[in-house]
């Protein structure tokens, strides 16, 4: 394949790129192929084979923990930024003669930055604020915190169950129970 200056290629593949929700990024066989300059044909080749009679590629995939069958389904839902890595790796320094200068290059630019985080970066990704998991407290949490600040004896009893149940029902809504008048 033809050698393109790697910015040239970067520019090019863009639209084949996807970041997922979680920030994992997957490209298309084309763009891979173009930062191993190597034909998309090697590589479908490459991943059909994983099944059969694997190649070398394919057992370096599989080694990091790829089945073959995820090989297989690459050609449709694209190839993980992890397997990207793991290509690029393949075709700079394992491919014996069909090792490429493109995928050095393409090897050594990522090697500071890292797949993922340049998809991230190209895609304009950034983590979702919603995912950020706090943990809900308990029940038992929430009763024996309120209870230990206003049961000092100085509070009456029915106003600090009362106090309880109303910040229950704010934590769970789903056990609020309605009145009927």
């Amino acid at each position: 394949m033809t050698q393109l200056p790697l910015n040239n290629i970067l520019q090019q593949i863009q639209q084949e790129i996807e970041i997922d929700i979680q920030g994992h990024g997957k490209a298309s066989i084309r763009a891979t192929a173009r930062l191993a300059g190597v034909s998309d044909m090697a590589l479908r080749k490459a991943f059909n084979s994983a099944n059969l009679e694997p190649s070398e590629l394919a057992i370096k995939l599989m080694e990091q923990g790829f089945s073959g069958a995820n090989l297989s389904d690459w050609s449709g839902i694209g190839i993980p930024d992890i397997a990207v890595s793991t290509i690029l790796e393949y075709f700079a320094f394992d491919a014996g003669r069909y090792c490429t200068e493109q995928a050095k290059l393409a090897y050594k630019a990522f090697a500071a930055v890292g797949i993922r985080t340049w998809m991230q970066q190209i895609k304009g990704w950034q983590e979702s604020k919603e995912y950020v998991n706090l943990q809900q407290p308990s029940v038992k949490d929430i009763s024996e915190a309120i209870s230990s600040v206003f049961c000092m004896g100085t509070v009456e009893p029915n106003l600090v169950q009362g106090l309880i149940a109303n910040e229950i029902g704010k934590a769970y809504p789903q056990l609020k129970i309605r009145w009927k008048q």
